[in-house]
């Protein structure tokens, strides 16, 4: 029986006593990764939480692993806004683990977001934040290339910013 307690405690002295970050906010921080507004998290698989945050005047994602009481900074990327244009865009590929597009909209008629490559179409998320900015994004399963095409259209569907076709 003493072997047991002194077992149980010393198990909860490793696991209490830990070092690692037990939150997203405190990975970040921890891997000096500064932040205003954590916007979303998903999980792509068990082990790993891809992360939408703003920092200034970025739009930034991360990959996290995570396990039964801690996470850990794997990789991240961020795209500057531009609020000069009517969808802002960047293409990056965590890790060999999550291609995706992501961007903003800067035009307060667009609604939703088409993208478009030679191998997926698809309807971006999009995220709005607390000061108005509106992110999006789109999961892809596999790596794209190039040529690409963006849609925004309005609440009546309608198409009021195109970047042009896939054959241009």
């Amino acid at each position: 029986m003493k072997i047991r307690c002194i077992i149980l405690l010393c198990f909860l002295l490793i696991t209490g006593c830990s070092n690692s970050p037990s939150t997203i906010e405190e990975a970040m921080n921890k891997s000096n990764k500064p932040y205003d507004d954590i916007l979303k998290t998903f999980d792509t698989d068990n082990k790993h939480t891809v992360l939408f945050y703003s920092n200034d005047n970025q739009y930034n994602v991360g990959l996290l692993k995570h396990n039964r009481q801690s996470w850990t900074w794997i990789v991240g990327t961020y795209t500057d806004i531009h609020p000069d244009q009517d969808i802002d865009w960047s293409y990056c590929n965590l890790n060999q683990l999550s291609p995706m597009f992501v961007g903003t909209v800067n035009n307060k008629d667009i609604r939703s977001v088409a993208v478009e490559t030679r191998k997926v179409k698809t309807e971006a998320q999009l995220i709005h934040s607390s000061n108005g900015t509106v992110y999006w994004y789109v999961l892809v399963d596999e790596p794209q290339n190039p040529p690409m095409r963006f849609t925004g259209y309005n609440a009546q569907g309608q198409v009021v910013y195109d970047t042009g076709s896939l054959d241009d």
